[in-house]
């Protein structure tokens, strides 16, 4: 990717994050109890906002691998489905979803990074939330209309497994790209910069050094092989 390009693709993608960042505040607030509404309204509202976090997840996919020409082609920049966007990034780059890992200072400079194993919303689980969502805030077809319909319930539970999922999945996590010498890492809340969203930019660098470089205030450096060093783009 060019600078330019490079730059707009961050910055596209941390706007989203922050979208997903606001939606999932409105959903701990329902969590929390302080929308006085009824349970269908309750559960509508809940899974609505679950399904647009899943559109944006799927959007930031095809944002941050705006450097495969098949992505900026007029059918995936038209496309808003979010199945349809991860089956079709899924065929140009198989590890295209987004990978939740934590962050471990080493030293001043050096900074490892492990991947989290379980506990976050994994790419089948978008898939299958994505189309829950879409049953529960939907009336359907005429015929599904005449069909009995179980009471809405008043159980929250399922809800908040889901932001929980979400949360875990995007907190602190990397995004590689195709042919794996770059890698784009997004922290969702940086406390040196307000809790803003940041995003940053990762390449491979030649040589043998195992060094990290310096850091910078409010950057991200990745350590994903400790055998290769990385640098910011």
């Amino acid at each position: 990717m060019k600078d330019k390009s490079q730059q707009q693709m961050l910055n596209n993608y941390r706007l989203l994050m922050e979208e997903v960042k606001q939606r999932t505040a409105w959903l701990n607030f329902l969590l929390d109890g302080k929308l006085e509404l009824p349970n269908p309204a309750i559960q509508e509202f809940g899974f609505l906002q679950l399904r647009i976090i899943c559109e944006l997840i799927a959007l930031g996919c095809l944002t941050a691998h705006g450097d495969l020409p098949e992505v900026n082609s007029r059918r995936l920049q038209d496309e808003w489905n979010a199945t349809n966007i991860l089956k079709r990034l899924e065929h140009l780059h198989p590890d295209f979803y987004p990978k939740p890992i934590v962050v471990t200072t080493l030293a001043p400079g050096r900074k490892h990074v492990d991947f989290v194993g379980s506990g976050f919303l994994a790419r089948p689980e978008l898939v299958s939330l994505y189309g829950r969502s879409s049953n529960l805030i939907h009336r359907g077809s005429v015929s599904k209309l005449l069909q009995p319909k179980s009471p809405c319930s008043s159980d929250l539970h399922e809800i908040e497994e889901w932001t929980l999922k979400i949360m875990n999945l995007l907190r602190h996590h990397t995004i590689g790209h195709h042919g794996g010498q770059s890698h784009m890492f997004c922290l969702m809340e940086n406390p040196h910069e307000g809790n803003c969203v940041q995003v940053a930019f990762a390449t491979a660098l030649d040589g043998t050094s195992t060094e990290d470089p310096p850091s910078t205030t409010g950057t991200i450096l990745p350590g994903l092989h400790p055998s290769k060093p990385w640098g910011r783009a």
